[in-house]
């Protein structure tokens, strides 16, 4: 069993005293598993006047038929474009920001919705509408399939997202193809999709806000209840094949980055601290080397994590001479930093911490980390936090060089 030190201790610590001074602070979350399998999650936030509710299925793009990439994707907003004729009353008026929002990512994909305390039945009765499967064979299901994939080809990523998933092909990851108009999913193809992926069993709800657990296993336990279990042994996952052809950079974004392990790989936590020691501006010692022997420079360094992996660790430069340079110095200047520094390592860990509050900021954010922890498989958000601060220097050492020991991919 691993020990944790006397400073790791103190940044535990001093994570928990700021932590619980800060407005919004959760209290440690309320597990109940329905009895249709689905996981239900609560973070009571008394006082805040708000309800975050994020339902996350364990489905993605890995999920895709070989022949059909990009299925998921269209499946995820088909189903909540026509839950809006299908759902209660006032579809968006209950919501504080207007919508439910979904999100299909490469492993995993979210629904979510932010409402009011006495609105909280209504956005959970939502929340499983999107989720029933619409009238797969009707004229206008097929015209509505139709509509979506032509709209998706037409929708293009932010030149930050092509730039990035650029790294990731060069890395060697996965990286989710555009649909294409003539070739989407034919309505029975996402119905099998569906009856596949979407079953109580794969599923987590995390609600965070000022609620009561026995108020959400109550409405969840109404709104879900006819969402079936698979009671079949998950059949082998098909192989994704969903790859985008010959990617080539926009030019607008410089990236350097290094395949990272998921985030169920016991060096995540460590990893995750090397991205933090690499920090933002003049905190990161990398950027402190960088500029000092080379003149460069980078704007943030982050690990993108994935249930599944390989996760990627990408530092996002200031100009494509910068991400060249970081080629040409990086492996190099994370050994003399990592051999020699153990402050800097110290400072990293209580900035693994701090990021890892920094990125929960909204009661939303909470709610999908919340949801994503357990569908992970990984434990809690305190314990997480608890194994970032207990990696050791040596664990350090250890994976950056398993990790970033070569020269990293560099867009452009």
């Amino acid at each position: 069993m691993m020990k944790i030190g006397a400073v790791q201790r103190l940044v535990v610590a001093l994570y928990a005293l700021v932590w619980g001074a800060l407005p919004g602070a959760s209290a440690l979350p309320v597990k109940k598993i329905l009895n249709n399998g689905l996981t239900v999650l609560v973070s009571p936030e008394p006082g805040s006047g708000r309800v975050a509710a994020v339902l996350m299925v364990r489905a993605g793009d890995v999920d895709d038929p070989s022949e059909v990439p990009g299925a998921n994707r269209l499946l995820a907003r088909l189903l909540v474009n026509s839950a809006a004729h299908r759902g209660p009353d006032r579809f968006t008026e209950f919501a504080v920001d207007g919508s439910v929002w979904s999100a299909a990512e490469t492993d995993v994909t979210t629904f979510s919705a932010v409402t009011t305390p006495d609105q909280l039945d209504t956005a959970l009765r939502l929340l499983n509408v999107v989720l029933e499967p619409p009238p797969w064979n009707t004229g206008d299901m097929a015209r509505a399939v139709r509509r979506e994939a032509d709209s998706d080809a037409d929708e293009q990523p932010t030149d930050y997202e092509h730039d990035l998933a650029v790294l990731e092909s060069r890395l060697g990851n996965a990286v989710s193809a555009m649909m294409s108009s003539s070739r989407g999913p034919s309505p029975d193809e996402l119905r099998r999709l569906h009856a596949r992926l979407y079953t109580a069993n794969r599923m987590t709800l995390a609600v965070v806000g000022d609620v009561t657990s026995a108020e959400v296993f109550a409405g969840a336990g109404r709104a879900f209840r006819k969402i079936e279990p698979d009671y079949n042994k998950e059949g082998k996952r098909d192989r994704f094949a969903a790859r985008q052809p010959k990617m080539e950079p926009t030019g607008t974004y410089a990236f350097s980055g290094y395949k990272a392990p998921p985030v169920t790989d016991p060096d995540a936590p460590a990893v995750e601290v090397l991205a933090a020691a690499a920090g933002t501006g003049k905190t990161g010692f990398l950027f402190r080397y960088l500029r000092e022997t080379d003149g460069a420079g980078y704007e943030s360094g982050a690990v993108y994590p994935k249930r599944l992996g390989p996760s990627v660790a990408a530092l996002f430069a200031r100009s494509p001479n910068d991400a060249r340079v970081m080629r040409d110095r990086l492996s190099a200047l994370w050994k003399q930093t990592i051999d020699g520094s153990p402050e800097d390592l110290r400072r990293a860990r209580l900035r693994a911490v701090h990021n890892h509050q920094a990125q929960r900021q909204t009661m939303r954010d909470r709610a999908y980390w919340l949801a994503f922890r357990e569908t992970a498989g990984v434990g809690a958000e305190d314990e997480w936090t608890t194994r970032l601060a207990a990696v050791t220097d040596e664990q350090l050492k250890a994976c950056a060089n398993r990790w970033f020991s070569g020269a990293p991919a560099v867009v452009p």
